[in-house]
């Protein structure tokens, strides 16, 4: 009986443990950081299908109609910094991009997205 004891007391441990892991795992996963370094643009969402169609707004070195792709590394954030996934973006939502810097010279323009964060609509 008090091996059994133990045995329960030492289940609901690891399952209080556990549970405070998981729920400290998806805090840490809700809110991402925008990257402060890099190179950015100011952009307004014109369509999402395989990738976001943005007319630009404001950017150092690329102007008009862009393509930004986007992969599974791209980091998409909403109004409060939560994180969430490109298709919560709307057309007509006003996005700030972070990029590397490359530029595919194609018509229109190509760039591959790191974070992508919803600034208003």
């Amino acid at each position: 009986m008090r091996n059994l004891l133990r045995i329960l007391v030492s289940i609901l441990a690891l399952s209080l443990l556990l549970v405070s892991i998981c729920a400290c795992q998806a805090e840490e996963d809700a809110v991402g950081e925008f990257p402060k370094d890099g190179f950015f643009m100011t952009a307004r969402v014109i369509a999402i299908n395989d990738r976001v169609e943005v007319e630009v707004i404001e950017s150092e070195y690329i102007s008009g109609l862009v393509w930004v792709n986007t992969n599974e590394d791209t980091l998409v954030l909403d109004e409060n910094g939560q994180k969430t996934d490109v298709f919560a973006l709307a057309a007509d939502d006003v996005i700030r991009i972070a990029y590397s810097g490359q530029v595919m010279m194609s018509y229109p323009a190509q760039i591959v997205g790191h974070a992508i964060q919803k600034v208003s609509e």
